[in-house]
């Protein structure tokens, strides 16, 4: 290694000791195109829902897929599991979630005129962590979608993530009675020694038990993998896809 290049890496390494703690840029692209090839850059949402109804009213408009955030995750060291680039805070207890529900309740309201008449594609309760929910909020989430599209056709796709260790039986079937109908976990790895250096604390048993509540309760299961992982390798990431599908997982991302 010549003289710049180990100067440049000692300062990589350096920054990155010295901004564990700093929060991350949220690079993740949320739309299509990317933002940066749009030809205006500041039309008010009213002017876009309007476009929307507009589109509508004439047999044009698409469908409309529902993402309602819950931006809360249980915190780890590392912090954000060591990857994520998701805007989450660290959650301090049900609190967080009961002031971010009522927010969440006003900003559906001002929707709901807009969204009249549109059709739903699907809904997905995302994260942060969806399943950090108690039982008794499934029902309420779904009461918000439901009070924005009053009829959901039964092959309406209505998923809630969430991460293994954060399910039991009782939660499972509340998601059910709810109306939603897949559940997806953030697995991420199977093998729990390369899972540990995420910081999170969930083990296989989780994932197989929470598996066996959704076939119990009729719900359809997801699991998120991911490859390139500290100390991964390829016959690893096999093994995690081979133990998956001995499970009878069929839906998985990678």
């Amino acid at each position: 290694m010549n003289n710049t290049l180990s100067v440049d890496f000692d300062f990589a390494i350096d920054y990155i000791e010295n901004h564990l703690d700093k929060r991350q840029v949220n690079k993740i692209q949320h739309a299509f195109p990317s933002p940066r090839y749009w030809s205006e850059t500041s039309i008010p949402v009213h002017e876009v829902l309007a476009d929307r109804q507009k589109l509508h009213s004439i047999g044009l408009g698409s469908p409309v897929n529902l993402y309602v955030g819950v931006p809360y995750c249980i915190q780890t060291d590392p912090g954000k599991c060591g990857y994520c680039l998701f805007p989450v805070e660290v959650f301090t207890g049900n609190t967080n979630l009961e002031i971010y529900f009522d927010f969440l309740k006003r900003e559906a309201a001002m929707y709901k005129d807009a969204l009249k008449g549109v059709p739903l594609g699907a809904v997905f309760f995302g994260g942060g962590t969806s399943n950090l929910y108690r039982e008794s909020k499934y029902m309420e989430l779904m009461d918000l979608v439901r009070d924005l599209f009053p009829d959901i056709p039964p092959y309406v796709d209505i998923t809630l993530e969430g991460i293994p260790q954060l399910f039991n039986r009782e939660k499972v079937k509340a998601i059910k009675d709810a109306g939603m109908n897949r559940i997806s976990m953030g697995v991420q790895q199977i093998n729990e020694q390369l899972n540990s250096l995420s910081g999170r604390k969930q083990k296989t048993k989780h994932v197989i038990q929470t598996l066996e509540w959704a076939r119990e309760f009729g719900l359809a299961a997801n699991i998120d993998l991911i490859f390139g992982w500290p100390q991964q390798t390829v016959a690893t990431m096999v093994e995690d896809l081979e133990t998956a599908i001995s499970w009878g997982v069929r839906h998985y991302s990678l």
